[in-house]
């Protein structure tokens, strides 16, 4: 999945910009593509592996429930979350212009 994302970021990163605060409607499109994206590889690997939706959402229940595995469930909502995608595709940006912040 990271391949995928780092990917996707790679390939719609440049209409962000890192220094400006205000967000284009643009960005909100690139957001609506990648939560597409991250919807149906969840999708495939949880039929891969059999398990149903429910299934999975009872697990990430039980599993952010139990402090050690809190982390996996905070990751999967952050890649939903817009300001996480935004902060993340601004790095790839960074990244792929060779800078760091």
């Amino acid at each position: 999945m990271d391949d995928k994302v780092e990917e996707f970021g790679n390939k719609h990163c440049d209409i962000f910009e890192i220094d400006e605060e205000e967000q284009k409607l643009e960005y909100t499109n690139v957001y609506n593509k990648f939560v597409k994206l991250f919807e149906s590889k969840v999708e495939e690997l949880l039929k891969q592996k059999g398990v149903t939706p429910q299934e999975f959402y009872i697990e990430c229940k039980r599993l952010s429930e139990e402090e050690n595995d809190q982390e996996i469930v905070e990751f999967l909502l952050a890649l939903s979350d817009y300001q996480v995608f935004y902060n993340m595709m601004k790095e790839i940006k960074l990244r792929k212009l060779g800078k760091q912040q």
